[in-house]
């Protein structure tokens, strides 16, 4: 089927010589310098140009030096590298700054969008290209064969090509995100193609920075069997998964694996080890560490230039149509493997006003769409039915102790299974007795919030928490439910926290019956600025979120070496959970599974908070069941007064005073501190 795909639009003959027609008139940007947009179309050509100049780079490669390559590689992104930013085209104020607002927004997102090629070109992508290359084309003769600039025209020549190409961007994705074929590419890198002069990197569509290189060079160095030792975690957490679920993995044959670029010898062997279970296909999916943060920002929302109910309606139409095409595919899907990394320096954007924005309608449109698609995968691909697994591991950007600090974290990611589930039943045992559990945060932290617990029937066989080991989620080191809404009242407080690649400042969020009410930051000047930040970055696209998880960390092990090395803001949400209460604002831990019956290990019980009033709305009104976000706000230990399990009678159960654990038998965790 994807072969038929390719055929029928990128390897068209009559698309190939349209193709070369459109870049040959594209060349001749730069010969025209007689009006005001001529520089910027210039700017686009040239950077067309250079993309199809570096695959031939790339075609070349054994021919080609180190140097000569990542000079190239560079020269892809310079525009929008930190302060060059400033004067790009990229960049909405200095555009807008030329041609007016509405214009300059317009023109800001087609220079950006162009930035695609690069991807395009490397996948041989022709049809989109193709496509794009007469858009591009068509609103050049626009601007300059018109007196005045009819930007409502312009905007709807966007619109009209968005809605032409969807049906192949739609088909594309899918496949991208799960049809191994697709990743052939990838794979012959992965198995064949790692050298010792790292010439490879560049094989990408991605930006190749120090990070990139200095982490392929450390993995390098290592042995073997210490490379082994991370895939053989990342493999049994995987495993695990499907074990804990009691779910049949050889049913199953294809997995999505996430990974860094320059961490190819890890991914190589990952690979290797799932194929000893069974798992034989691999979509791969490498990704780079941003250098480009304020320009992502700037662009989050650019699809509000044509975003309206027709394209929603198209999209759905089609995307259950290709789900459908795609069935035998994606029915193989055995689940995700994720390799993040972390040690980013926290990013605070400047906030712009010619910036793109969602209008109140288009939000109501992207959050149906995100659920109805939802839906339709859940369909074809039944969450209930595969698993995942999720490790972090840091990147050079952490600082000089990089090595060091990988070393501890996979010490941390290999903790022992086995103490930390038998620990964490003792905390169970308590914390199922209560009717409400209070959290309060000391110092300068001002978290206070009761949150209600769901009801057990039967505490022989019921339980509400989750033993939570490195099972699908790594390292090991926490307990969680799925709270009820209702009487779950307070405050939320973290001085600093990094939460999806943002940095909030003195976080305020407030509760009431399970749902956000109020909320806050100090990350800019007005009370305006910083409500908006959170609404577009941790509430987008809902007014509101639900509590879906509340949790105790107990890596205590991941806090000490967070401090012992001064990276406790770097450190990913993954890890960070595990070092103190958590709450998470979005959907429950068992989203579109809260049927499959899960038990815990130890006791045998089974976890019955799977629900919330929320999630239940499956039954009856599936559109407003689910949020398709889970955000996890950590409150380090530091930060924390008390934990206390309070039962219907207002008896009061220490699981947690002044930052230390007092439940009879965890000891062992107050230890490293």
């Amino acid at each position: 089927m994807y072969k038929e795909f390719k055929e029928r639009y990128d390897n068209n003959p009559d698309v190939c010589n349209e193709l070369q027609r459109g870049l040959e008139e594209i060349k001749k940007f730069s010969e025209v310098d007689n009006n005001k947009y001529s520089d910027y179309f210039k700017t686009i050509g040239s950077f067309i140009t250079r993309a199809f100049e570096y695959k031939e780079l790339q075609n070349n490669l054994e021919n080609i030096d180190f140097d000569t390559m990542l000079r190239a590689n560079n020269e892809l992104y310079m525009d929008i590298h930190k302060d060059n930013y400033n004067n790009s085209y990229a960049n909405t104020e200095y555009t807008c700054n030329i041609f007016g607002k509405e214009l300059g927004q317009v023109l800001s997102y087609i220079y950006v969008y162009t930035r695609n090629y690069i991807d395009w070109i490397i996948n041989e992508n022709n049809y989109i290209i193709n496509q794009t290359n007469k858009l591009i084309l068509d609103i050049k003769n626009k601007l300059e064969t018109s007196e005045e600039q009819n930007i409502t025209e312009i905007i709807e020549v966007i619109r009209k090509y968005h809605l032409d190409v969807i049906e192949y961007r739609i088909e594309l994705n899918l496949n991208k995100i799960f049809n191994p074929v697709t990743s052939e590419y990838y794979r012959k890198i992965i198995e064949n193609g790692i050298d010792s002069n790292m010439k490879y990197l560049f094989m990408y569509d991605k930006y190749i920075g120090d990070a990139e290189m200095k982490t392929a060079r450390f993995l390098s160095k290592m042995s073997d069997e210490q490379i082994i030792d991370i895939a053989t975690t990342i493999v049994e957490g995987f495993v695990n998964g499907y074990k804990r679920d009691g779910k049949d993995i050889t049913k199953k044959s294809n997995v999505r694996s996430t990974y860094q670029i320059g961490e190819e010898l890890i991914v190589k062997k990952v690979l290797e080890k799932l194929k000893v279970v069974n798992i034989t296909e691999f979509t791969l999916v490498p990704l780079c560490i941003s250098q480009f943060k304020q320009y992502e920002y700037d662009h989050e929302f650019d699809t509000g230039l044509y975003y309206d109910k027709d394209y929603v309606d198209k999209n759905l139409k089609l995307y259950e149509e290709k789900c459908e095409k795609y069935k035998d595919v994606l029915i193989k899907f055995a689940g995700p493997v994720f390799i993040e990394t972390f040690g980013q320096i926290p990013f605070s954007p400047k906030v712009k006003d010619t910036n793109i924005r969602l209008t109140d309608e288009q939000k109501g449109l992207y959050k149906n769409l995100q659920n109805k698609n939802m839906q339709i995968l859940n369909r074809f691909a039944p969450r209930s039915d595969y698993s995942f697994t999720i490790i972090s591991l840091p990147n050079p950007e952490i600082g000089d102790k990089f090595e060091e600090i990988f070393g501890e974290t996979c010490k941390v990611n290999t903790l022992d299974n086995d103490k930390y589930e038998r620990i964490h039943q003792k905390i169970i045992d308590i914390l199922d007795k209560a009717d409400f559990v209070h959290v309060k945060g000391k110092g300068d932290n001002l978290t206070d919030i009761k949150v209600k617990m769901q009801k057990i029937n039967n505490s022989q066989k019921e339980t509400l928490f989750e033993n939570c080991v490195a099972n699908v989620n790594i390292p090991v080191g926490e307990v969680f439910t799925s709270p009820r809404l209702t009487d779950t009242n307070g405050t939320l407080h973290v001085t600093k926290v990094y939460l999806d690649d943002y940095l909030y400042k003195d976080l305020f969020v407030v509760f009431k019956d399970g749902y956000v009410v109020d909320y806050n930051c100090k990350n800019f000047e007005t009370e305006e600025q910083n409500k908006k930040y959170i609404e577009e970055n941790l509430l987008h696209p809902h007014k509101s979120l639900p509590i879906g998880e509340f949790a105790i960390g107990t890596n205590t092990s991941a806090y000490v070496m967070a401090r012992k090395y001064d990276i406790g803001h770097l450190l990913p949400i993954l890890i960070a959970e595990k070092t103190g209460p958590h709450f998470a604002i979005g959907d429950t831990c068992f989203s579109h599974r809260e049927d499959l019956k899960v038990y815990n290990n130890i006791d045998g019980k089974e976890i019955i908070a799977r629900d919330n009033e929320k999630s239940i709305l499956r039954k009856t009104n599936p559109d407003e069941a689910y949020t398709n976000k889970h955000t996890d706000i950590t409150i380090p230990y530091d930060e924390l007064d008390f934990i206390r399990s309070i039962t219907s009678n207002g008896i009061e159960l220490s699981v947690i005073e002044n930052g230390r654990f007092v439940v009879e038998g965890t000891e062992e965790l107050n230890e490293v501190f």
